[in-house]
């Protein structure tokens, strides 16, 4: 399956925010030609349809959507992805004068899956990724109890337990646990989408337990999961923060976009 270089950024925004719609967020009508989404709970996201680039469709702003933002929760998010619409500065200048800030940029990065796949990882990185870590579907509440304790810590912020206890229902996701030694060392969450029929795999929540950090465990857990989805998926994608890129370039990714992300002030 082959998709141009503008299909793969788009695949990569389609599979994140039917994730983010995965996760609890629901639609509103911002006027009769746009939908917007909203999740009120983790992960706190808002962004209108268009903005995702829908194919075939010219992008094209919502007439008044901005109105809406007085209305949104304090902690509410919103992303803006400047090389897939054209409007990205007037949109970004409009939120910094209704007071949000640049809260977060990441980079969103594909890989296909072949050869190279493992390119940065040496022979006894892999025998330690296919011995030393055992991964886990979580099914069970404790399981998801513990996956959001870990995620939690990894990233700094709350995660709705029962926003994770949905999507461990979802055939499209896939969230899991990683222990070595018979202790929980890191999560990942692995969603599945399709765009113009390629099969894409999303990898997101790849966190490391503070105390095991500089193990490279970060490093093995990508590895299990790059070889036990490579036979079901056309491409992988994912949005790498400032101290994850470096990690996912290694291990052959390439960068796509940047997705800059706005809070409101507090």
């Amino acid at each position: 399956m082959i998709l141009t270089e503008q299909e793969l950024k788009l695949a990569n925004l389609d599979n994140l925010t039917r994730l983010w719609q995965a996760m609890g967020a629901n639609s509103l009508m911002l006027s009769p030609e746009h939908k917007g989404f909203l999740s009120r709970s983790w992960p706190y996201r808002f962004w209108h349809e268009q903005a995702v680039a829908v194919p075939g469709r010219e992008v094209s702003q919502p007439p008044g959507w901005l109105d809406h933002l007085a209305s949104l929760p304090v902690n509410t998010v919103i992303p803006v992805w400047p090389s897939l619409y054209d409007g990205h500065k007037s949109l970004e200048q409009a939120l910094m004068d209704a007071g949000y800030m640049h809260s977060l940029e990441l980079v969103a990065m594909a890989l296909t899956p072949g050869e190279d796949m493992g390119k940065g990882i040496g022979k006894g990185e892999q025998h330690h990724a296919a011995g030393g870590l055992r991964l886990t579907t979580c099914a069970s509440d404790d399981e998801i109890k513990r996956w959001s304790r870990i995620g939690s810590e990894a990233f700094g912020y709350e995660i709705d337990f029962t926003v994770v206890q949905a999507l461990a229902e979802n055939s499209d996701a896939r969230v899991i646990l990683a222990y070595e030694e018979g202790q929980v060392v890191a999560t990942a969450l692995l969603f599945h989408s399709s765009y113009k029929g390629a099969a894409i795999t999303g990898i997101h929540q790849l966190g490391v337990a503070a105390k095991y950090r500089g193990r490279g465990i970060a490093r093995q857990l990508m590895s299990l999961l790059l070889a036990q989805s490579a036979a079901d998926t056309d491409f992988f994608c994912l949005q790498a923060s400032a101290m994850g890129k470096g990690l996912y370039l290694s291990l052959g990714f390439k960068e796509l976009f940047l997705l800059n992300n706005y809070r409101k002030k507090p």
